[in-house]
């Protein structure tokens, strides 16, 4: 029978937290295929699953299984094996891209067609053969495991140069291939230097690669996005780029302006898939993981978001979940992980208000500069940021901190950090609560996210201010969906500007319950005034 090879996709807590340890005779259970294709000592790999689960999701490790099916209830049964290789970090679908040999196993490999949603699954030997050897090649810190795991037959399979070499230079040749450099230490220092807000900005989309940039026309949004995706800039011989600005029109009603049509009289009668220019640049970024690639979506409430762009916040929550798309290809577009957007905002009589829901999902950072900084471009534009683009590798070194962050791992010197953060988030929660505000368990993983991309970037770790850090997020996740009439958040946001002030210090005759967030203090007071004027604010 030779060699066989399963996937347990799992998301039973106990037994998650069993593998986390690293456990014998971890317990999987929820089984009901291939029951009696299963033998002792029999190669698994174990693979995190769940609908937003506390844990970080993947192929997390592997397992040599112990105990044949047991506990029977009706078709479902149980089995034990145990962890041999804990991987450093879960590999997801989009680790395995360059990987082509792993493509469409269950649960694990990059989908290109459709596959069932089972927990225990077959991988045939050549496709586990090719993800051993993406798994020695990604995670090089478990190669000592992997080897007292697999025989030395065994290990001459793994370590043997699969398709992924052969095929990186087939995929260079190709016009949406982009020039790959070794990564180099992301350094943002010229920008967050040399432009107001750059700091902000660079830190959220480390931290999350969806930011919403508000304010008055010409204040800069547009330029501060442009800029920065100019300066990471990477282009092959074919002009293409990592880098796209596209204006949304009022005319924006479905998704078909981003994820493109069928036309089916198109080709002479045979049909043909009608691309946008969105949807190459998405196939194009998926082509080369490596790089980051930066669209922006100028005035993006020319029409409504959700219209348009609903499809993209669900799989911005849920990547490892393709575009399903009729008559392209194998019916699927996986969502690249390597793309960031930015969506520029104005607010008129033209253009129509978020939903908390959008809100809730990005940084929103408001430009509104001061009039000395307006008025001095009379004189020289010049000290604007630097045209050049970045140094080598730059462009990758920022792709690979973004994943890096986005795993959300503390460490150490930030722990008491993040206690100070939990403190501040801890006070605002219950004054939010009272006017159905408060934010849940996403919110609070991207602030953390962001407190670790804001320490990495901020060159000297003893220049790091965790205060001034969630002055920022406060300003940019929490109070973006406060929206109503005096006498339903009046009240609130007198709470909430006591907190924004240092305890038992005064400010402008209020004293203080909190902490010293000056951004936030002065946004609530703006908001506050509006509310005085008109008896209704929000905060765009």
């Amino acid at each position: 029978m030779g060699e066989r090879f399963f996937s347990i996709k799992t998301k039973n807590e106990l037994s998650v937290n069993a593998v986390l340890r690293k456990e014998s005779s971890v317990e999987f259970s929820g089984l009901n295929v291939l029951a009696d294709s299963l033998e002792l000592g029999q190669i698994v790999f174990i693979v995190f699953g769940g609908d937003r689960p506390a844990w970080d999701t993947g192929l997390v490790a592997i397992a040599i299984l112990s105990k044949l099916p047991y506990g029977y209830e009706g078709r479902n049964f149980k089995v034990r094996a145990d962890i041999k290789v804990l991987l450093s970090n879960p590999i997801k679908r989009s680790d395995l891209v360059l990987y082509p040999e792993t493509f469409d196993i269950i649960g694990i490999g990059p989908i290109t067609k459709w596959e069932p949603n089972q927990a225990l699954s077959e991988v045939q030997p050549d496709k586990a053969y090719a993800l051993l050897n993406a798994i020695w090649d990604i995670d090089k810190k478990n190669r000592d495991e992997i080897s007292s795991t697999f025989s030395t037959e065994q290990l001459a399979k793994i370590k043997t140069d699969h398709l992924r070499y052969k095929l990186i230079g087939n995929i260079n040749k190709k016009e949406n291939s982009l020039p790959v450099n070794s990564a180099t230490n992301f350094d943002a220092s010229k920008f967050i230097n040399s432009l107001s807000l750059a700091g902000q900005y660079i830190n959220s989309l480390l931290a999350k690669p969806f930011v919403i940039l508000t304010g008055n026309s010409g204040t800069g949004k547009t330029r501060i996005a442009k800029r920065f995706a100019e300066y990471l800039k990477k282009e092959n011989d074919a002009g293409k780029t990592n880098f796209l600005l596209v204006p949304v029109g009022a005319d924006w009603t479905d998704n078909t302006k981003i994820l493109g049509y069928y036309n089916p009289i198109a080709n002479n009668g045979e049909g043909k898939y009608v691309k946008t220019e969105i949807f190459e640049f998405m196939e194009r970024a998926d082509a080369n993981p490596e790089i980051p690639f930066f669209l922006i979506l100028d005035e993006m409430n020319l029409s409504h978001v959700e219209r348009y762009f609903s499809d993209f916040l669900s799989r911005m929550e849920t990547p490892d979940s393709a575009f399903e798309i009729d008559n392209y290809k194998d019916g699927n577009l996986q969502f690249p992980g390597n793309l960031f957007i930015t969506g520029t905002v104005n607010i008129d009589e033209t253009t129509y208000m978020f939903s908390p829901k959008v809100l809730d999902r990005a940084n929103v950072i408001e430009f509104k500069p001061e009039m000395d900084s307006v008025l001095g471009n009379l004189m020289d534009d010049s000290a604007d940021v630097p045209e050049e683009e970045a140094p080598d590798g730059m462009a990758e070194g920022f792709m690979k901190l973004s994943l890096e962050i986005r795993k959300g791992r503390v460490t150490e010197e930030l722990k008491e950090n993040m206690k100070t953060a939990e403190k501040i988030l801890a006070g605002f929660y219950p004054v939010l609560e009272k006017c159905g505000f408060e934010f849940a368990y996403r919110t609070v993983k991207e602030i953390r996210q962001y407190i670790v991309a804001a320490y990495k970037t901020c060159g000297d770790p003893a220049s790091f201010k965790i205060d001034s850090t969630m002055d920022e997020q406060i300003l940019q996740k929490v109070l973006p969906k406060i929206h109503g009439n005096k006498r339903q958040i009046g009240p609130m946001l007198d709470e909430l500007e006591r907190l924004c002030i240092e305890k038992d210090t005064a400010d402008q005759d209020v004293t203080g319950t909190g902490w010293n967030l000056l951004l936030s203090l002065k946004k609530i007071r703006w908001m506050k005034d509006r509310l005085e004027k008109f008896q209704y604010v929000s905060f765009i």
